[in-house]
């Protein structure tokens, strides 16, 4: 598809009028002094003129006109025509492991196969941008590009791509192996600079049934976040957990607490001691 981008560009500072096409500057009218027309008596016409008593009128087709308030620079108008005809097109994919193993779909803003994150999803300027919906409870968040350009000259590049993670109150992960205990003794964790939320615990020694700590004693866990203590209670608890629940292999399922949807958890580490007889 073949496309131009015409600007004409009038500088005040300057006292200069200057004319690009696709980006690149094509004359400079040749006048000691422009004057800019800003009252009723002289509309402002796209594709027409009129100050004449014979109008004139553009053949042709005319697209995405737009005015801005200050003389754009040669490289502003450039990049706003390499914007137009080159595309980076982003979807992404939650995985359960590091290879994307099980092979899901990449997803675009809408939570389907169908949509991608482009510039349309995006302040101007900015590049691809959006939420990402459609993905839960996934450990590893894998992207895919699409560069197309609609122009052999130019080629489309890509810097930088981020992702900022907000997690709601029930975000939770799950140890996928235990480690056999017959007494347990500490528990800790370790967050990062950045955590500003709030991390609650289960445990369980089997994979299977979970408890917290009631206030009294070691109960059945099945409420989800609700029943579930904070660092400094299982830490103050976990020795009795043996004599209620009994031995086992033990697993941790951690669920992140985000208030506002917005605050960073960064859990790096949960340490637990015991004994086992071997």
């Amino acid at each position: 598809m073949s496309r131009t981008i015409s600007a004409v560009v009038y500088d005040d500072t300057a006292n200069e009028v200057r004319f690009y096409r696709n980006g690149a500057l094509i004359g400079t009218p040749q006048a000691t002094s422009y004057t800019i027309k800003s009252d009723y008596a002289h509309p402002l016409w796209i594709g027409r003129q009129n100050y004449t008593a014979n109008d004139c009128y553009w053949t042709g087709h005319i697209d995405e006109v737009a005015l801005f308030g200050r003389a754009l620079s040669a490289p502003e108008l450039l990049t706003m025509y390499e914007r137009g005809d080159l595309s980076v097109r982003l979807q992404v994919r939650g995985c359960d492991d590091d290879t994307c193993s099980a092979n899901p779909t990449f997803l675009g803003p809408d939570g389907t196969a169908a949509t991608f994150f482009d510039g349309n999803n995006a302040s101007p300027g900015a590049g691809a941008a959006g939420a990402v919906t459609g993905i839960t409870s996934k450990r590893f968040l894998q992207y895919r590009t699409t560069f197309d350009t609609y122009t052999a000259s130019i080629t489309p590049a890509i810097k930088a791509v981020s992702f900022a993670q907000f997690l709601d109150t029930n975000a939770v992960l799950t140890m996928s192996s235990g480690h056999a205990y017959d007494t347990l003794a500490t528990f800790d964790e370790v967050v990062g600079p950045t955590h500003a939320g709030g991390v609650v615990y289960q445990l369980s020694p089997d994979g299977t049934n979970w408890y917290w700590y009631d206030g009294a004693t070691w109960s059945a866990a099945t409420a989800g976040a609700t029943h579930a203590n904070g660092v400094a209670t299982v830490k103050a608890r976990i020795g009795t957990f043996t004599s209620v629940i009994g031995p086992g292999t033990l697993r941790v399922r951690a669920y992140f607490k985000a208030p506002t949807g917005s605050e960073t958890i960064e859990l790096l580490d949960v340490a637990v001691s015991g004994t086992h007889a071997p």
